[in-house]
C-alpha cells in the first residue's frame, strides 16, 4: 500500500501488477490512486544529455504554451525535502563510471552493499517501483529480475524492484500515474521538461542516459522503397506513409521536427492526415503486398523486429539531414530515502557489464549512441553515433506536438 496515496504501489501485495511484469493490467488501478503525488522534493541524481538544450523552456503536449488562450495547469506544490534524503548529485560522467562512483562513497559509508549476500534480507523489502516506457520496459524487467535474485540491499534490507509499462505521454498527464512509481525512464529527456510544466515538480530536469538509439524510417527490403536517405520521403504521396502521433510519441514528434528544419516550405496542416497513424513493425508486412509501406519507428524497434523476422527483415534509414537520439533517462522521483537508496542501487547495476550487454542485445546503443564492431555487424548498422539534428527550441517542439492538431 503507498503511505502517501492510499491506493496500491507496484510490488505490494495488492496489486493487481505485482511482480516485474507490466503492460496495460494496473491502468485502472492506476486511476484509482490518490491525485496528489507523495510528499518531497526528491530531484534525482543527474547527468547533462549529449545534444540537450538546456536552454529550451517546454509546453505541455495538449497544453497550449504562453500564446494560446489556455492556462497552464497549477503546478503542484514543492514539498519539503525529508531531513535524511541524500544530497543532490551533479555528476556529467558516463552512466558506469558515475555509478561505479556511487558504489564506491556508498559501501564505504556503509548505507547499502551489492549481493549476492551469505546473509538474509531483515525486515520488510525496499520496493522501488519503476515505470518504464514500453520501448524499453521488457529489457529493464530481465535486468530487474537479475538485480532481485542477486540481494541488493539497503542497510539490511533487500530491494525489490517492479518495472511496469508506462507511455511517456501517460506519466506526462496523468497525475495520479505518476504518484505510483520512484522511478520513471521515459523514451527521451525531451519529455522531462513537459512533465515538470505539468506539475509533477519531482521530476529533475536532467536525468543519467541508459542507452541511444535514433529515430529513422523503416520499410520492408522486399519492398524496394527508395527514401532517398531523406526524411522528405515523407513527403511523397506514392508510398504508404505512417508516423505516430506527435503528441503521443516522440520518434512522431521528432518526425515533424526534422521536416520543419529540412522541408518546411512544404509542410502543411495536413500533413498529419496523410502520414496517418503509426502501426507496429509486424504491420508493414501485412496482406497487401502492393503497398510501398514507409514507417517511422526508432532504430531498436527495427533491429529487435530482425531478430525474430530474419527472413523478411526491415531496413532502417538514419535520414541524411540528421537525426534525434532517444535516451531513456533514468528519473529518480520518490523522496523516501530508503526507495532512493534503492533507485541508485538499480542505477549502478545498470551500468555493469552484464546489464550494458543485454541492453545492446535488444537493440539499443550506448549512452554515446555507438555499438562495438561485432555488435554492428550482427545488426548490420553502421558502429558510430548516427549525425544528429540541432536540439530544439521550445517553440519548435511545442510545433511538434500540436503539429496534427
Amino acid at each position: 500500500m503507498d503511505e502517501s496515496t492510499g491506493g496500491p504501489r507496484p510490488g505490494d501485495p495488492d496489486d493487481p501488477a505485482v511482480g516485474t511484469g507490466g503492460g496495460d493490467g494496473g491502468e485502472a488501478a492506476m486511476d484509482a490512486a490518490a491525485d496528489g503525488e507523495r510528499a518531497g522534493d526528491a530531484d534525482g541524481g543527474t547527468e547533462e544529455f549529449e545534444g540537450l538544450d538546456e536552454r529550451v523552456s517546454w509546453t505541455v503536449p495538449g497544453v497550449p504554451d504562453e500564446d494560446g488562450d489556455e492556462p497552464a495547469p497549477e503546478p503542484e506544490p514543492e514539498p519539503e525535502a525529508a531531513e535524511d534524503a541524500p544530497p543532490k548529485a551533479r555528476s556529467r560522467a558516463p552512466l558506469w563510471a558515475g555509478a561505479a562512483a556511487l558504489l564506491l562513497v556508498a559501501v564505504a559509508g556503509g548505507v547499502w552493499a551489492l549481493g549476492p549476500s551469505g546473509s538474509s534480507c531483515d525486515g520488510a523489502p525496499v520496493q522501488v517501483a519503476v515505470g518504464a516506457d514500453p520501448g524499453i520496459a521488457s529489457t529493464l524487467r530481465g535486468v530487474a529480475d537479475r538485480f532481485n535474485v542477486e540481494e541488493h540491499h539497503v542497510g539490511t534490507r533487500c530491494v525489490r524492484v517492479t518495472v511496469t509499462d508506462v507511455a511517456s505521454a501517460d506519466y506526462v498527464r496523468r497525475a495520479p500515474l505518476r504518484a505510483r512509481y520512484d522511478v520513471w525512464v521515459p523514451e527521451s529527456g525531451l519529455w522531462l521538461g513537459p512533465a515538470r510544466e505539468a506539475g509533477a515538480n519531482r521530476v529533475p530536469p536532467l536525468a543519467p542516459t541508459l542507452v541511444g538509439t535514433p529515430v529513422v524510417l523503416a520499410a520492408p527490403k522486399a519492398a524496394g522503397v527508395d527514401t532517398g536517405g531523406t526524411w522528405k520521403a515523407l513527403l511523397d504521396g506514392g508510398l504508404s506513409r505512417r508516423s505516430p502521433d506527435p503528441a503521443a510519441s516522440m520518434p512522431g514528434a521528432v518526425a515533424m521536427l526534422a521536416l520543419k528544419q529540412v522541408a518546411a516550405g512544404d509542410v502543411d496542416a495536413g500533413l498529419g492526415r496523410a502520414l496517418g497513424k503509426g502501426v507496429p513493425l509486424a504491420g508493414l508486412l501485412g496482406p497487401d503486398r502492393g503497398e510501398r509501406p514507409l514507417l517511422v519507428t526508432t532504430e531498436q524497434a527495427v533491429l529487435a523486429y530482425n531478430e525474430a523476422h530474419r527472413p523478411n527483415p526491415v531496413e532502417p534509414t538514419v535520414p541524411k539531414e540528421g537525426t534525434v537520439l532517444l535516451d531513456y533517462p533514468f528519473a529518480v522521483t520518490t523522496a523516501d530515502a530508503a526507495r532512493r537508496e534503492g533507485a541508485q542501487a538499480l542505477l549502478t547495476a545498470l551500468g555493469t557489464r552484464p546489464s550494458r550487454d543485454a541492453l545492446q542485445a535488444a537493440g539499443f546503443r550506448t549512452p554515446q549512441g555507438t555499438f562495438d564492431a561485432a555488435r554492428a555487424e550482427r545488426f548490420a548498422v553502421p558502429a558510430a553515433r548516427p549525425k544528429t539534428l540541432a536540439p530544439p527550441t521550445r517553440a519548435a517542439l511545442a510545433a511538434a506536438f500540436r503539429a496534427w492538431r
